[in-house]
């Protein structure tokens, strides 16, 4: 999940560097790099991340929270070969 935004705004608040961060957190500099570039965040990364920075997950993924999965983009209950087919028919979507 992305968490951009959130964490260049809590670290601005904070007054905290990449390095300093990666370095209290256990991670590499690059890492928070990446995050902060829009890659993913693993989950116990977040959750370290709500540790240091002493607030709930919902801070960090709120807005995605806020915005769910159109059902009709919903894989849930499907086989993974349902699934497939639904991510291939999404791709064929966009790229009209």
């Amino acid at each position: 999940m992305n968490i951009a935004e959130p964490l260049k705004k809590m670290m601005d608040e904070k007054k905290v560097s990449r390095s300093r961060l990666g370095r209290e957190i256990g991670v590499h500099t690059s890492t928070v790099s990446n995050w902060l570039d829009g890659k993913d965040v693993k989950l116990e990364n977040l959750a370290t991340l709500c540790s240091y920075f002493d607030c709930t997950m919902d801070y960090f993924v709120g807005e995605e929270l806020m915005n769910p999965v159109p059902p009709e983009q919903s894989t849930r209950g499907m086989t993974s070969e349902e699934r497939a087919a639904h991510y291939r028919g999404l791709r064929l979507e966009e790229q009209k």
